[in-house]
């Protein structure tokens, strides 16, 4: 009976062992999306700075323009202002889909995780009953 136990065990520490690397892989992504995710905040920081800026010089500009040259340029400006509140937009949007990603397979790190000690506790409860 001592061989069929110990083979039991050497099972399930492989399966503990194919579910580490599994865990490792989704560990890795988690840190690249985690890498991206602080890189588009710093990004979407950026543009809301770059943004606000633009906003204040509106006023100042505008004025030294008459008719329509002070249209045409509040036009273009308002337009930019619009492109850049909508780049704006999908970074945050993409940045929201990476942070609930991030979210799924922190689910599943933990869930394997789980897994694996589970494994290696049914190994030692063989390894107990060899002896």
């Amino acid at each position: 009976m001592g061989e069929y136990y110990r083979q039991i065990a050497s099972y399930f520490r492989q399966c503990a062992s194919s579910m580490q690397v599994e865990k490792a892989a989704i560990d890795e992504k988690i840190r690249r999306l985690r890498d991206a995710s602080s890189a588009l905040a710093i990004k979407i920081e950026s543009i809301q700075v770059q943004s606000r800026t633009l906003r204040q010089i509106l006023p100042l500009d505008s004025t030294q323009f008459k008719g329509s040259r002070q249209e045409d340029f509040e036009e273009k400006f308002h337009s930019l202002e619009t492109e850049l509140s909508n780049f704006c937009s999908g970074h945050e949007n993409n940045k929201q889909t990476i942070d609930d990603k991030i979210q799924t397979l922190t689910s599943e790190s933990s869930d394997l995780q789980n897994k694996i000690n589970n494994y290696y506790r049914q190994a030692r409860v063989y390894d107990n009953l060899d002896d």
